[in-house]
């Protein structure tokens, strides 16, 4: 019987897992290992996987460089700081080269970090002490770092005492 799409017992072949990869690929970027990820779950070997990959690359249809810089677009429009860019970006298997030349250069991060608070919890400065341990803990799941967040987030106003209340 030959190989054809519309058989389901035959043996996938390099050409259906590339095929499938493009359809993918026409919907977003991928990272390498992330498709690999995929081919390997429709039953690729590693070798058949490898092949198509290196084929993806050659043809351009697959960047490591792309799929970070979109990455990296879409967390930044959401307020995510440098430390979770990078984590992110290192998860999805990327190089540390890679993954360096898609973070912004010259990036104003205290601002960032100010927008994202903003938005979260609007124009008013932290009410005292826990209010601002909290802001705090949200900005660094974030990814800001604690040293920006110490310099950044506006302190509670005089008067309030470290456990919140009223300074005599």
């Amino acid at each position: 019987m030959p190989a054809t799409p519309s058989n389901p017992t035959s043996p996938p072949t390099e050409a259906s897992f590339r095929a499938r990869a493009l359809r993918l690929l026409g919907r977003r970027e991928y990272a390498r290992r992330e498709m690999a990820e995929r081919l390997a779950r429709w039953g690729a070997t590693p070798e058949q996987a490898g092949a198509v990959l290196d084929r993806l690359e050659a043809d351009g249809a697959l960047s490591d460089a792309r799929y970070a810089a979109s990455w990296v677009r879409g967390r930044l429009g959401r307020g995510d700081g440098p430390r979770r860019l990078h984590h992110g970006l290192a998860q999805a298997g990327l190089a540390e080269e890679v993954i360096e030349e898609a973070l912004p250069d010259g990036e104003d991060w205290g601002e960032r970090l100010d927008a994202a608070r903003r938005r979260r919890f609007g124009a008013v400065p932290p009410a005292d002490w826990s209010d601002w341990g909290r802001q705090a803990r949200y900005l660094e799941r974030r990814g800001y770092p604690p040293e920006l967040i110490r310099r950044r987030l506006p302190r509670p106003a005089a008067g309030v005492a470290q456990d919140g209340e009223a300074a005599e």
